[in-house]
């Protein structure tokens, strides 16, 4: 991560905590801090950096975290915890259906056709290029589909086939039937873990409580890392691959649904280098596009399906509705026969988060209260370290 990005400086959790107002209000020094921020950045693209001889122009293509960040910093009034739920489309609870995954959606003809804050108020990075653009806020492909979506889909599966479908075998012991399967379930997992090399990070047993199915009212989810639903979603396309069970219509939407997701991600991750991490071409496009909505599809029908069931499975969240808005820019590319588009990898942080987490650990050496001058000279000695 540290050949990729740059730390720019820092500051103590302590020094703004105690401010936090809400999202409409926000926090004076957040704001501030940001705002400055801002303005560097609007002034590296007009004036540029002069380095020796050369000059280097920076150019701003998004806003890139985890969705809560990018609300608080940009003070938007369309987010997750809303009803109006995205920053680029008027998709709600009510009206326009956020879960609607068709081509007819009535949320695609709304896509930028408003922005997500107040139109009196300028965000932060208001100034930047394309900064008062809804486009800026750029949707992180770890936390919404692996961290995400992807985690609610195969927390379902597992409970779909330890409930309604009944195909692990309760293991023996005196508990509730829905633990022994789950725990037959994991033996299984883990046999398959051994077997491959593969571990998992958080993700240690299959209960009611860390697959969040405690009571059958509740809709399925996880509390492991988007590492560890990679790993999962293997393991379940290599079960329901190859396992003689009876062919079923929720099996087969399973299936179908898991595969395209593990292939959306390797066309996002695998392979990239150069211009490839930032892009798709024509090819990569059409192959990325299909997958997800083989996905995307896959997970809408299975939620009709138990519904009409009765069966509380794949539940629908906000992250759902934002992975379709890739569909969506990838189907525009191509139909405009668009030569690149942008790969939704290019602002996935997981490398910033290691990056994060790396400055995190410089910072805690120094005194509070000289936390931003010292942490960037133990950076600058690092990077000239690694550097030779």
């Amino acid at each position: 991560a540290t050949d990729r990005l740059f730390l720019i400086t820092t500051c103590p959790h302590k020094f703004y905590s105690g401010y936090n107002d809400g999202t409409a209000a926000g926090n004076p020094v957040i704001d501030r801090f940001m705002k400055e921020c801002g303005r560097s950045l609007t002034k590296c693209y007009y004036q540029g950096i002069p380095v020796g001889n050369q000059r280097f122009y920076l150019v701003c293509l998004g806003l890139a975290g985890d969705h809560p960040f990018q609300t608080k910093v940009c003070g938007a009034l369309r987010a997750h915890l809303c009803k109006s739920i995205c920053p680029h489309c008027h998709a709600n609870t009510s009206t326009i259906p956020f879960e609607d995954c068709s081509e007819n959606a009535a949320w695609r003809c709304t896509t930028f056709q408003s922005v997500p804050w107040a139109s009196t108020s300028k965000h932060p990075f208001f100034s930047i290029p394309r900064g008062a653009h809804p486009c800026f806020v750029r949707f992180d492909l770890m936390h919404m589909v692996p961290h995400g979506v992807g985690r609610n889909f195969c927390a379902s599966i597992v409970c779909m086939m330890a409930g309604p479908l009944d195909l692990f075998s309760p293991f023996p012991g005196n508990g509730l039937r829905k633990d022994r399967c789950l725990e037959a379930a994991y033996r299984l997992f883990d046999s398959w873990l051994r077997c491959t090399g593969n571990t998992m990070r958080d993700l240690k047993e299959f209960t009611p409580e860390n697959l969040q199915w405690k009571l059958n009212r509740d809709f399925p989810d996880s509390n492991c890392k988007a590492s560890d639903c990679t790993v999962l979603t293997k393991w379940l396309i290599d079960l329901i691959g190859t396992m003689p069970w009876e062919r079923s219509t929720a099996l087969d939407l399973a299936y179908q649904g898991l595969v395209g997701l593990d292939e959306f991600q390797r066309l996002c991750y695998s392979g990239l280098s150069g211009i490839e991490r930032l892009f798709m071409d024509r090819a990569r496009q059409i192959a990325a596009r299909n997958a997800l909505q083989q996905f995307l599809v896959s997970y809408s029908k299975l939620a009709k399906y138990w519904y009409e069931r009765r069966w509380c499975l794949f539940g629908f969240t906000p992250k759902y509705h934002y992975t379709c808005h890739w569909e969506q820019e990838i189907s525009e590319a191509i139909a405009s026969n668009q030569v690149w588009v942008w790969n939704p990898a290019a602002f996935a942080t997981p490398m910033m988060e290691d990056f994060v987490g790396v400055c995190s650990r410089m910072s805690r050496t120094t005194h509070p209260s000289t936390v931003p001058l010292n942490t960037i000279r133990k950076y600058l000695v690092e990077m000239k370290r690694l550097w030779h």
